[in-house]
């Protein structure tokens, strides 16, 4: 997580790019209260679900995206093989 970037920020992104966020994850990352900024999302439009998942010989709470208030929109540059990936309301 980048240091000028908001917790609920970084979990907003994490979920629009990868679909899933866990909560071992985010204790890497210093972030202790996951449940209470996905109960944020899920008040302000967006979808996240959450359950258990074994990992590692243990057990991880993974939240996983099941629709959020963004669209994902997809730049081509012209002459060039990249793209740019914009999530818009």
């Amino acid at each position: 997580m980048k240091k000028q970037e908001s917790q609920q920020t970084y979990i907003e992104h994490i979920l629009l790019n990868y679909g899933r966020i866990s909560r071992n994850r985010c204790l890497e990352e210093r972030i202790t209260r996951l449940g209470a900024y996905v109960n944020i999302l899920n008040n302000s439009g967006w979808e996240i679900k959450g359950r258990y998942e074994k990992k590692n010989g243990g057990l991880d709470f993974v939240y996983e995206l099941i629709s959020s208030p963004f669209k994902k929109v997809i730049y081509k540059i012209d002459g060039m093989n990249k793209e740019i990936i914009r999530y818009e309301k």
